[in-house]
Protein backbone atom coordinates (compact mmCIF):
# COMPACT_ATOMS: atom_id res chain seq x y z
CA UNK A 1 0.00 0.00 0.00
CA UNK A 2 1.57 3.89 -1.26
CA UNK A 3 2.34 5.31 2.11
CA UNK A 4 3.26 8.28 0.37
CA UNK A 5 0.05 10.01 -0.49
CA UNK A 6 0.01 13.37 -2.21
CA UNK A 7 -3.03 14.78 0.02
CA UNK A 8 -4.03 18.87 0.66
CA UNK A 9 -6.38 18.97 3.84
CA UNK A 10 -8.68 22.12 3.25
CA UNK A 11 -9.95 24.11 6.58
CA UNK A 12 -12.70 26.32 4.91
CA UNK A 13 -13.62 29.40 5.49
CA UNK A 14 -13.15 33.54 5.22
CA UNK A 15 -9.56 32.95 6.69
CA UNK A 16 -9.40 29.07 5.83
CA UNK A 17 -6.03 27.45 4.78
CA UNK A 18 -4.76 24.39 2.25
CA UNK A 19 -2.18 22.18 3.62
CA UNK A 20 0.24 19.55 1.65
CA UNK A 21 1.22 16.70 2.76
CA UNK A 22 2.94 14.04 1.11
CA UNK A 23 3.47 10.51 3.30
CA UNK A 24 3.75 12.20 6.85
CA UNK A 25 6.16 15.05 5.49
CA UNK A 26 4.32 18.49 5.40
CA UNK A 27 5.55 19.96 2.10
CA UNK A 28 3.55 23.34 2.35
CA UNK A 29 0.94 25.13 4.05
CA UNK A 30 -1.17 27.98 1.83
CA UNK A 31 -3.41 30.41 3.37
CA UNK A 32 -6.76 30.77 1.78
CA UNK A 33 -6.55 35.07 0.43
CA UNK A 34 -9.66 36.84 -0.35
CA UNK A 35 -10.11 39.61 -3.15
CA UNK A 36 -12.25 41.76 -1.31
CA UNK A 37 -14.79 40.25 0.58
CA UNK A 38 -14.81 36.76 -1.75
CA UNK A 39 -12.04 34.09 -1.57
CA UNK A 40 -9.68 34.32 -3.98
CA UNK A 41 -10.27 31.54 -6.82
CA UNK A 42 -7.28 32.77 -8.87
CA UNK A 43 -5.42 32.22 -5.62
CA UNK A 44 -6.56 28.83 -4.82
CA UNK A 45 -6.44 27.76 -8.57
CA UNK A 46 -3.09 29.00 -8.75
CA UNK A 47 -1.55 26.95 -5.73
CA UNK A 48 -3.42 23.51 -6.68
CA UNK A 49 -1.68 23.95 -10.32
CA UNK A 50 1.76 24.62 -8.31
CA UNK A 51 1.05 21.27 -6.60
CA UNK A 52 0.52 19.86 -9.64
CA UNK A 53 3.22 21.18 -11.39
CA UNK A 54 5.88 20.31 -8.73
CA UNK A 55 4.38 16.61 -7.66
CA UNK A 56 2.09 15.48 -10.65
CA UNK A 57 -1.00 14.72 -9.13
CA UNK A 58 -3.11 14.84 -5.90
CA UNK A 59 -4.44 11.75 -4.30
CA UNK A 60 -7.31 13.48 -2.20
CA UNK A 61 -8.25 17.11 -1.10
CA UNK A 62 -10.09 16.27 2.52
CA UNK A 63 -12.34 18.94 2.83
CA UNK A 64 -14.04 19.63 6.14
CA UNK A 65 -17.15 18.72 6.02
CA UNK A 66 -19.54 21.59 7.85
CA UNK A 67 -22.68 20.32 6.74
CA UNK A 68 -24.18 20.18 10.44
CA UNK A 69 -22.17 22.95 11.80
CA UNK A 70 -24.03 26.25 12.90
CA UNK A 71 -22.03 29.27 12.96
CA UNK A 72 -23.14 32.42 15.07
CA UNK A 73 -25.16 33.98 12.56
CA UNK A 74 -27.06 33.31 9.12
CA UNK A 75 -24.64 35.51 7.51
CA UNK A 76 -21.59 33.40 8.77
CA UNK A 77 -22.98 30.38 7.66
CA UNK A 78 -23.36 32.28 4.39
CA UNK A 79 -19.82 32.94 4.16
CA UNK A 80 -18.50 29.36 4.91
CA UNK A 81 -20.66 27.73 2.14
CA UNK A 82 -19.56 30.17 -0.10
CA UNK A 83 -15.48 29.63 0.93
CA UNK A 84 -16.08 25.76 1.16
CA UNK A 85 -17.78 26.50 -2.46
CA UNK A 86 -15.18 28.32 -4.32
CA UNK A 87 -12.16 25.64 -3.34
CA UNK A 88 -14.78 23.11 -4.08
CA UNK A 89 -15.39 24.31 -7.86
CA UNK A 90 -11.75 24.86 -8.30
CA UNK A 91 -11.02 21.44 -7.43
CA UNK A 92 -13.67 19.89 -9.01
CA UNK A 93 -12.83 21.81 -12.46
CA UNK A 94 -9.55 20.54 -12.10
CA UNK A 95 -10.80 17.05 -11.79
CA UNK A 96 -9.34 16.34 -8.22
CA UNK A 97 -10.41 13.91 -6.42
CA UNK A 98 -11.89 15.08 -3.05
CA UNK A 99 -13.23 13.61 -0.02
CA UNK A 100 -15.26 15.06 3.33
CA UNK A 101 -14.37 14.56 6.95
CA UNK A 102 -16.77 16.00 9.28
CA UNK A 103 -15.14 17.91 12.63
CA UNK A 104 -15.78 15.50 15.07
CA UNK A 105 -14.20 12.28 13.26
CA UNK A 106 -11.11 14.38 12.30
CA UNK A 107 -11.09 15.50 15.64
CA UNK A 108 -11.51 12.13 17.41
CA UNK A 109 -8.85 10.50 15.48
CA UNK A 110 -6.23 13.24 15.62
CA UNK A 111 -6.57 15.09 18.96
CA UNK A 112 -6.98 11.52 20.09
CA UNK A 113 -5.83 12.11 24.62
CA UNK A 114 -6.19 15.62 24.07
CA UNK A 115 -8.82 17.93 25.62
CA UNK A 116 -11.17 18.57 23.54
CA UNK A 117 -14.37 19.53 25.45
CA UNK A 118 -14.58 22.97 24.63
CA UNK A 119 -14.31 25.04 21.19
CA UNK A 120 -11.29 26.76 22.74
CA UNK A 121 -9.35 23.29 24.11
CA UNK A 122 -10.21 21.55 20.81
CA UNK A 123 -7.92 25.24 19.06
CA UNK A 124 -5.59 24.78 21.53
CA UNK A 125 -5.12 20.49 21.08
CA UNK A 126 -5.36 21.11 17.33
CA UNK A 127 -2.24 23.66 17.18
CA UNK A 128 -0.56 21.56 19.72
CA UNK A 129 -1.06 18.64 17.71
CA UNK A 130 0.45 19.65 14.18
CA UNK A 131 3.31 22.07 16.48
CA UNK A 132 4.62 18.68 17.81
CA UNK A 133 4.02 17.19 14.50
CA UNK A 134 5.98 19.26 12.56
CA UNK A 135 8.27 21.20 14.68
CA UNK A 136 9.03 23.73 11.60
CA UNK A 137 5.23 25.09 12.35
CA UNK A 138 5.65 25.61 16.08
CA UNK A 139 6.70 29.67 16.14
CA UNK A 140 4.03 30.54 13.07
CA UNK A 141 0.56 28.05 15.08
CA UNK A 142 1.84 29.28 18.38
CA UNK A 143 -0.64 32.41 17.55
CA UNK A 144 -4.19 31.70 17.84
CA UNK A 145 -4.72 33.32 14.27
CA UNK A 146 -3.01 30.48 12.85
CA UNK A 147 -5.59 28.31 13.53
CA UNK A 148 -6.71 27.67 10.62
CA UNK A 149 -3.20 26.41 9.30
CA UNK A 150 -2.97 23.93 12.07
CA UNK A 151 -7.00 22.31 10.96
CA UNK A 152 -5.43 22.67 7.88
CA UNK A 153 -2.60 20.04 8.57
CA UNK A 154 -5.06 17.76 10.99
CA UNK A 155 -7.39 17.59 8.14
CA UNK A 156 -4.59 16.25 5.84
CA UNK A 157 -3.55 13.86 8.13
CA UNK A 158 -7.19 12.86 8.26
CA UNK A 159 -7.24 12.24 4.50
CA UNK A 160 -3.80 10.18 4.81
CA UNK A 161 -4.96 7.49 7.22
CA UNK A 162 -7.85 6.73 5.53
CA UNK A 163 -5.84 6.46 1.96
CA UNK A 164 -3.48 4.07 3.63
CA UNK A 165 -6.42 2.03 5.31
CA UNK A 166 -8.31 2.27 1.95
CA UNK A 167 -10.98 4.29 2.39
CA UNK A 168 -12.05 7.55 0.72
CA UNK A 169 -15.12 8.38 2.75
Amino acid sequence: MNSNFLVVGHDPGMTGALALLKGEELLDVHRVQKRGPRIDVYAVDAWLRWVLDEHGSIDALVIEDLHGFQANTPTANWMLSRAESAVVTVADLMGLPMMWVTPLRWQKAILQGMPVASREQIKDSSRKWASEKYPQTSAALSVKASQDIADAICIAEMGRRLLNRGRTQ
